[in-house]
């Protein structure tokens, strides 16, 4: 995901007054979803645009890149992963029987 459609989601996340900005990250080994509280947003929009390239791969690891981002309350982390992996995790039934991945 390009940087700009990354910071554009950060911006429309301060302008909607989101509780939460969810980021889905390419580490070396694996993805993984880090979670921007509200507060937060304005410092991590200034650390993505200074260590990311245009095209959101970072500019000292190649390995780490953006992914995907979406903003709002949990539920958006849930349909940000679904949408990104393509699949439906009904969390209540996973948290009812115990299971987990």
């Amino acid at each position: 995901m390009a940087l700009a459609d990354i910071t554009a989601v950060l911006d429309a996340a301060v302008l909607g007054e989101s509780r939460y900005v969810f980021v889905l990250v390419q580490t070396n080994s694996t993805e993984q979803m880090v979670i921007i509280p509200n507060e937060d947003i304005a410092a991590k929009k200034s650390f993505y645009e200074e260590s990311f390239n245009i095209d959101g791969t970072h500019k000292a690891y190649p390995g780490i890149a953006l992914l995907a981002a979406d903003h709002g309350d949990e539920p958006v982390n849930i349909k940000l992963r679904n949408d990104f992996y393509g699949g439906e995790v009904d969390v209540d039934e996973e948290e009812e029987s115990g299971e987990t991945e």
